[in-house]
């Protein structure tokens, strides 16, 4: 079914085409034009693959967070996340519970904020 749906939208990607793309086969009509181009105003952020081998995938998107970094420090492990609700104590202390870290909350811009 899914080669059968994939083969219908190309058929009518291939079909649909405006004047200015005569002679070019294979173009959508909703196709974008030109590339969208990288947010410089966003600050870059990089992710710690240990953070994120700390919690599992779902209970990272049933929690809405996102594991940043871990740093070990004398006192034990710091994790540091982005979370959509930094007030959600209660996701916060499962975090706690399911890495045996701390953690260090900070907010996460919801799509579209700039």
């Amino acid at each position: 079914m899914a080669e059968r749906s994939a083969e219908s939208h190309s058929s009518s990607c291939s079909s649909a085409s405006s004047a200015s793309d005569e002679g070019r086969p294979g173009r959508c009509a909703g196709a974008r034009q030109t590339p969208r181009a990288a947010d410089s105003t966003r600050p870059k952020i990089e992710i710690d693959a240990e953070a994120l081998r700390l919690l599992p995938r779902d209970v990272c998107a049933r929690l809405r967070v996102l594991p940043l970094s871990v740093v070990t420090d004398g006192r034990g492990k710091l994790l540091r996340i982005a979370m959509a609700d930094p007030t959600d104590t209660s996701a916060i202390a499962e975090i706690e519970q399911l890495t045996h870290c701390d953690v260090e909350v900070q907010r996460a811009p919801a799509v579209g904020d700039r």
